[in-house]
């Protein structure tokens, strides 16, 4: 008897502890703006062919403002997760399309320094039955921001290196 009661209890909890909602994960705010050593021509130049060289399409362009923005791309679920965040995981194994836009502003500090401001946006969409789609806006998380710095900054460098020989 006492058996089966704690046999009985042991499933209720697990029953119980499966149906409970995962934990939120707390978000950290990311580093977005970046300070680069090179003139405004050269990290204008340079953003561009990172954009390209990722396969983005440019959206709107205005060297004046310094202002880059990129067509909306379709991403897959690995590249949402690896740069993207949401409080509840289970709502990107309900999207059915993950999309993504970036803009980015460069701004001149001085003859040799300019200030890059990188903006990702993530959104996810579930097709529901009532041809309605559900939209969610995901966080970024640092993590595009990082390797598109890094990306620029290896642009950089070959330039220079190149304009050394």
């Amino acid at each position: 008897m006492r058996f089966s009661f704690i046999l009985f209890y042991l499933t209720f909890v697990l029953i119980l502890s499966g149906c409970t909602p995962s934990p939120i994960r707390p978000y950290q705010p990311v580093k977005s703006t970046f300070d680069g050593n090179c003139t405004f021509d050269d990290a204008w130049d340079a953003t561009l062919d990172v954009l390209l060289n990722l396969k983005y399409q440019i959206n709107f362009v205005d060297k004046e403002s310094g202002v880059i923005s990129t067509k909306t791309r379709t991403i897959d679920l690995n590249e949402a997760l690896q740069y993207s965040y949401y409080d509840m995981e289970s709502v990107y194994g309900a999207c059915d399309v993950f999309e993504q836009t970036v803009t980015i502003r460069l701004k001149e500090i001085n003859s040799n320094k300019v200030r890059i401001t990188i903006t990702p946006e993530f959104t996810g969409k579930e097709f529901l039955s009532d041809n309605k789609i559900q939209e969610y806006r995901f966080l970024t998380n640092g993590r595009f921001e990082r390797f598109f710095v890094d990306k620029l900054n290896g642009v950089l460098l070959r330039r220079e290196n190149e304009s050394a020989l």
